[in-house]
């Protein structure tokens, strides 16, 4: 991960996604790196899917203010824009994955984790974020 960090609010939607996946998760006894927990949040699934759902989406967030935190994050982080940003649920998803990191990294146990979380760090990080 980068260390891009924007100012925006994060979308409330954002934060229940990282929320809703630690709370159902801290019953697992398995570790996990900490890339990894943030990969199974915000890329392996979509976190939105529909046209009119990612629409609304990003007319709640701002549509061009979704697009220049894109443009900026991927420049920054992959030297190119690589996000298709004339569909809907690749900027919606796109965006959702840069506030979902910001997100995380408000959690001290997530940003100072050297690897691998156990159980007790996912309820840490989890009571850290609420």
């Amino acid at each position: 991960m980068g260390n891009f960090i924007t100012t925006t609010d994060i979308p409330q939607e954002v934060k229940d996604t990282a929320l809703t996946y630690l709370e159902e998760n801290t019953n697992d006894n398995c570790d996990l790196d900490s890339h990894d927990l943030f990969n199974r949040i915000y890329n392996e699934d979509y976190f939105i899917i529909g046209y009119a759902q990612a629409e609304e989406f990003l007319n709640k967030v701002g549509v061009f203010n979704a697009i220049g935190e894109i443009v900026e994050y991927e420049k920054f982080n992959f030297g190119e824009v690589s996000t298709n940003l004339q569909n809907s649920e690749s900027v919606a998803n796109m965006y959702a994955y840069i506030k979902g990191e910001e997100f995380l990294l408000e959690s001290e146990t997530y940003t100072h984790s050297n690897g691998n979380l156990s159980k007790d760090d996912l309820i840490t990080i989890y009571n850290e974020l609420t």
